[in-house]
Formats: structure tokens, C-alpha cells, sequence
């Protein structure tokens, strides 16, 4: 059986990232507002904010963050039980399967 794995886009610039940005006191960049985001997934911020993502089965207790990715418009979060590599037919980032698609 293979293991699990659950991918994660936040959005960049929505109500739900500037709500998570209350309390800092910068100007929005774009830069520092991915770094938030990423900075509040590595704290566990997501898995007590939306439970329901991470189901309440053992298996996914025992997924970690494994890796964070923050392109222009979205944070992309990586969990897993342990390190592996994603399959671009289930994956959602759309920076790593838009080259994997065969274009007809």
C-alpha cells in the first residue's frame, strides 16, 4: 500500500491569508505575506484552523509538513508520513503538472 500524502494550495491575496495577516503589522507584500502563511503551516497553524483537511483517521495523524513551496499567487503544503515524490496525476500544483500534461 502506498503511503499517504495530502497537498495543500493556500491562496495569496484572499480574505482567509489577510485574515491569518491581522496581527502583523508590514505592508502586504507579496513576499512577506507567503512567508506568513508558510511561516504559520511549519507552527501547525492549518491542522487546528481547518481539521477537516487532515481528516480524523490514525493514518493522517501521522502526516507531517514536509515541505512548503510559494509561487506568485498560492503557498503550496506538502504532507506526508515520510519524504517522497509527488505524482503529477494527483497533484494539484499546477507549477508541477502543467509540464507533465500532454497537449494535444
Amino acid at each position: 500500500m502506498k503511503p499517504q500524502q495530502l497537498e495543500i494550495l493556500l491562496f495569496t491575496n484572499t480574505k482567509f491569508s489577510s485574515f491569518l495577516l491581522t496581527d502583523k503589522n508590514d505592508n502586504n507584500e507579496k513576499a512577506s505575506e507567503c512567508s506568513d502563511l508558510e511561516e504559520a503551516a511549519w507552527n501547525g497553524f492549518y491542522k487546528e484552523a481547518l481539521p477537516e483537511l487532515y481528516g480524523e483517521d490514525r493514518e493522517s495523524k501521522k502526516m507531517i509538513l514536509w515541505q512548503t513551496n510559494c509561487a506568485e499567487n498560492f503557498l503550496v503544503l506538502d504532507y506526508a508520513e515520510s519524504p517522497q515524490s509527488k505524482d503529477p496525476f494527483f497533484s494539484i500544483d499546477p507549477y508541477y503538472f502543467m509540464d507533465k500534461q500532454l497537449l494535444s
